[in-house]
């Protein structure tokens, strides 16, 4: 079982390190990366693994809600939390909702699970992009900043 563990996410560790050490001693220009990355490799990703007719999607859709459910959910629990703490609501919820599903999720959850898995590491990532972009900008745009921030 840990040689599983290790041998799943040691990569992925290994990978951040090298990249966290190579920027600490060099300051790479990575935003053209990172518009590259966003604006064409993840989406097609996504166009590839939708049309893909070997991945039935349909029989994930328990999976989409229940990503759902966990985004908003997270986001109903930590609400009075936040108004309780008089925490910045902008500062600090988005963060709680929304984890890196993505750049992050996707290649762990494929090294884990293998290629089989990567449907639904697609779905979950869909449902998540799609309230973040709708609901995380909204909590950033009409969330009242709270009076101790």
């Amino acid at each position: 079982m840990l040689n599983h563990i290790l041998a799943t996410l040691l990569p992925v560790f290994l990978i951040a390190g090298c990249g966290a050490v190579y920027g600490r001693f060099r300051t790479p220009d990575i935003r053209s990366l990172n518009t590259l990355n966003m604006e064409l490799f993840v989406p097609l990703l996504v166009f590839a693994v939708l049309a893909d007719r070997q991945a039935p999607l349909a029989d994930y859709a328990w999976l989409a809600l229940a990503a759902a459910c966990v985004v908003l959910g997270s986001g109903l629990v930590l609400w009075p939390l936040v108004k309780w703490l008089k925490l910045d609501v902008k500062t600090f919820l988005p963060p709680m909702m929304f984890n890196n599903s993505g750049n992050m999720g996707v290649p762990l959850i494929v090294l884990a699970f293998g290629e089989q898995a990567l449907p639904a590491a697609v779905v979950v990532f869909i449902v998540e992009m799609l309230l973040h972009f709708r609901l995380g900008f909204t909590c950033l745009i009409r969330a009242p900043r709270c009076g101790a921030c």
